[in-house]
């Protein structure tokens, strides 16, 4: 099926590629950054017997046709797979299960692995932020393992989770250590159970999903693990998150500490008199900046200070208390609130700050570059002033592969901050009528191309066979 046989015509500033996938209702799982796969949900068939092969949405899941999932190198029909497994967020790789196997897929990068034979079971995946390294689960009770693959050197290290049994396990973003959950109650108290039991089958799954959940039991024991190199599970009270590889946790007191996890005493990071509670964090830099709770002043607001540079620096601006902590490297600018008014803008590194009375949101940074969404409207924050660059959708779909970022409908370079264009116009013909419309984007390429589809929005399916298309010029 043509896109004219679903009432759309080609128009003259959209250069069509190869089609992604067949003509059917269409969700994408994943897409590669340099746009050479996409990993998609299609119903293919008329499984439900009603004469029509379609997909409803609906909060909570879809109906009709069973979905299945397809893996597409390059462009056409793909390769049917029994699921997906998890997704390489760098976008260059993906784990999918095939014939009951779990396959590592890494195109242009090596042959496909099977992590199956290497002893992977039916355990989570996952990457880490990097996509450099990944987790799976080998072995079962006393024999299981969790195994960090470091992906470049093909080398890999076993780690022993403690007494219990498997209930969660992630991967920190930096790939240095692994949080897990383990089910280890006292003699006579009943394990962790929820009620919502294993979820979803497959990531393709059709159905609804209930959001009333309970649960009842010993809460699950957390323990880290250090992944490079490995050592053994070890409880830490009170953390907040890794910085530089290390466990950033409170003490007794109140001070945070770096704690390097090799039995080596942590150095403490914020000093107790303080009474910090981190509102940023920098990796690049290897720092924090917090709120001093403990040193308000006669407003009741607590002064920001930058603590993991050659020295600490106070940054020159107050906000309120806070309760918790933000553990987020959310760049150079500091939103303090996400309430439709009052919303207060932190400049980090000169203390400028200033309220703003309209909704704000922060999208993506690059260096000191920053990209907002201010009401209806996409804004750049730069250390000399800001920049409106275009209107936006008030709930934006939002994409990003390498400095190409994607705010519904329109793209930008978040290394200079440029307006790169927008989703091309296709017209789109209903009840006899043909209107243009700005189309449904699914993914985005770090050369700024689109991944687009025929209809549909964020919340619904589209229409396959999809395209790669560049954005239509600001």
């Amino acid at each position: 099926m043509k896109w004219a046989a679903l009432g759309l015509i080609a128009c003259a500033q959209v250069a069509w590629a190869d089609d992604v996938g067949t003509a059917a209702p269409t969700s994408v799982i994943a897409a590669a950054a340099d746009g050479s796969w996409a990993a998609l949900c299609q119903a293919r068939v008329d499984t439900d017997g009603d004469g029509v092969v379609a997909v409803r949405s609906f909060p909570g899941g879809t109906g009709g046709d069973r979905q299945a999932a397809y893996l597409v190198r390059g462009a056409g029909a793909g390769t049917r797979l029994d699921d997906v497994r998890a997704i390489d967020p760098s976008g260059r790789r993906l784990v999918v299960e095939r014939r009951g196997r779990a396959i590592l897929v890494q195109p242009g990068l090596g042959r496909d692995l099977d992590l199956t034979r290497l002893g992977a079971t039916d355990g989570p995946i996952q990457f880490d932020a990097a996509g450099a390294r990944l987790l799976f689960v080998t072995g079962r009770g006393r024999t299981l393992r969790l195994v960090v693959r470091d992906l470049a050197a093909g080398t890999q290290v076993a780690l022993a989770p403690g007494p219990g049994a498997l209930w969660q396990v992630e991967l920190d973003a930096g790939g240095r250590w692994v949080h897990v959950w383990m089910n280890a109650p006292p003699p006579g108290q009943a394990p962790y159970t929820t009620s919502d039991g294993p979820g979803a089958p497959s990531v393709c799954w059709t159905g609804a999903a209930s959001d009333a959940s309970s649960a009842w039991g010993t809460p699950p024991v957390e323990r880290w693990l250090p992944a490079v190199p490995g050592g053994r599970p070890r409880e830490v009270p009170d953390l907040i998150g890794v910085l530089d590889g290390q466990l950033l946790r409170r003490v007794a007191g109140g001070a945070l500490v770096l704690d390097p996890g090799t039995g080596a005493t942590p150095a403490e990071l914020v000093p107790a008199a303080c009474g910090g509670h981190v509102v940023n964090v920098d990796h690049a830099r290897r720092q924090v900046v917090v709120t001093c709770d403990a040193q308000l002043d006669l407003s009741g607001r607590a002064p920001l200070m930058a603590y993991g540079g050659a020295a600490p620096r106070a940054v020159g601006a107050t906000i309120a208390p806070r309760a918790h902590d933000w553990f987020s490297d959310d760049g150079r600018f500091l939103l303090e609130s996400g309430a439709d008014a009052g919303t207060e803008l932190v400049d980090l590194a000169t203390g400028a700050a200033r309220t703003v009375t309209e909704f704000q949101f922060i999208l993506g940074h690059r260096g000191d570059r920053t990209i907002i969404q201010r009401g209806l409207h996409l804004v750049v924050l730069e250390p000399g002033g800001e920049r409106t660059l275009g209107e936006i959708v008030r709930y934006p779909a939002v994409f990003t592969a390498g400095d190409q970022l994607y705010v519904e409908p329109l793209v930008v370079d978040l290394a200079t901050g440029a307006l790169v264009g927008a989703a091309p116009m296709v017209p789109v013909t209903r009840g006899g009528f043909t209107n243009p419309q700005r189309a449904t984007v699914r993914a985005i390429a770090r050369d700024g191309r689109l991944l687009i589809g025929a209809g549909g929005d964020r919340w619904s399916m589209t229409t396959g066979p999809l395209r790669w298309v560049r954005p239509e010029a600001p």
